[in-house]
């Protein structure tokens, strides 16, 4: 529970920060409408995880190949967040898609490996 309070710190600190330096730096006033969609697209993710952290559904504690499904369920999210983090924050989504296939294929491929490690290997 403690990474997702870091994760929502981030959220609320990392977007306070940049709108402050977009309105009053940059004075940029019409171009940070893109940061409010991703400030709300994480937070909700964020708010999601959070929720199911604290109210853990009975039904998502059946256990399915070694864990639960909510171990599962976290999984997928942390990694949607991180992929959007990439793609928006470090301009992934705006490169050539050579460059794309270069960072997605390895980490489409070497994810699943290490969760599989970590879920069969952790206990």
């Amino acid at each position: 529970l403690y990474w997702h309070f870091v994760d929502l710190v981030w959220v609320f600190v990392f977007t306070f920060f940049y709108l402050v330096y977009k309105v009053f730096i940059m004075s940029d006033h019409n171009g940070t409408w893109w940061i409010w969609k991703v400030f709300w697209i994480l937070l909700v993710i964020t708010g999601v995880e959070v929720a199911l952290g604290i109210v853990k559904p009975e039904f998502m504690l059946t256990q399915l190949f070694g864990t639960s499904v909510l171990n599962y369920v976290f999984i997928i999210l942390t990694l949607v967040k991180a992929a959007y983090i990439v793609q928006i924050f470090m301009h992934v989504k705006f490169e050539k898609k050579g460059l794309k296939y270069a960072l997605y294929l390895p980490t489409l491929i070497l994810i699943p490996y290490l969760t599989f490690i970590l879920l069969t290997e952790g206990s």
